[in-house]
């Protein structure tokens, strides 16, 4: 059992590697005793008890439970074989099922890290006075966390004919944190068309994917990262290792 937890574990940890992986699922379906082992594990999930249908968990429930007293006794034939096929295919679709929900939820923690990390707060660029002045009331509405009024002084200062980066920039930033996703990606892709020395615009667009993870989102995201990596971009770093991790 001990040995069996430690291949599970690694199944849904991403270590096992590719070549055991189908082993490990063709197991679960030739093997009932491990199949039950995976169940059990699974069941204890937090991931599963909160995002698998009710109705799924309780056919589970159902089929593990009239599983239980045919494994125990000698009478060993089509019953158990047939019981055998359903319990497989359950542990197979609940298999599947977390580890869809386990990558979307780690995709989002990523990028959920990192907001918390970098965009509690925003710090200032110097600038002309007059644009240090509008940027500083701006960030401190930010920091003050009155999100709308800082989008509104952000706005402000990247109308036509204005060249803002900075501003555009932290209306992007502002935008993500209050959710605005579309509008977020709409600045930070205004941002990766200026040429600075040092523009974060596409590996910021990337993180609004991330955090969104909705449609193909996730694929969009992997293909900014890489170009971020490639070009040698502002976040290529972090994009590295995130691209590792998805």
């Amino acid at each position: 059992m001990n040995n069996s937890l430690h291949i599970i574990e690694a199944y849904f940890e991403g270590l096992l590697p590719i070549e055991e992986r189908g082993a490990f699922e063709e197991r679960c379906v030739n093997d009932v005793d491990f199949a039950a082992e995976v169940a059990g594990y699974i069941s204890m999930r937090d991931t599963i008890r909160q995002h698998l249908e009710a109705e799924k968990r309780a056919e589970f429930a159902l089929l593990y439970a009239e599983l239980a007293p045919v494994r125990n006794s000698t009478k060993v034939g089509i019953r158990i074989r047939k019981l055998s096929i359903y319990l497989a295919a359950a542990c197979i679709m609940l298999v599947f099922g977390w580890f869809l929900l386990w990558k979307t939820a780690h995709e989002t923690q990523l990028s959920e890290d990192y907001i918390a990390a970098n965009f509690s707060t925003l710090g200032l660029n110097m600038g002309g006075a007059e644009t240090t002045d509008q940027l500083q009331k701006g960030i401190a509405a930010f920091n003050a966390k009155k999100y709308e009024e800082a989008a509104q002084i952000f706005s402000a200062m990247t109308g036509p004919g204005r060249t803002e980066p900075e501003a555009v920039k932290n209306l992007g930033i502002t935008y993500l944190v209050s959710h605005k996703y579309e509008d977020a990606i709409v600045q930070f892709d205004r941002l990766a068309d200026y040429d600075l020395y040092s523009n974060p615009g596409l590996f910021y667009k990337a993180l609004v994917l991330m955090k969104r993870s909705a449609g193909n989102d996730k694929e969009i995201a992997k293909k900014l990262l890489k170009e971020v990596v490639d070009r040698n971009l502002a976040g290529s770093k972090e994009a590295e290792i995130w691209l590792q991790k998805l």
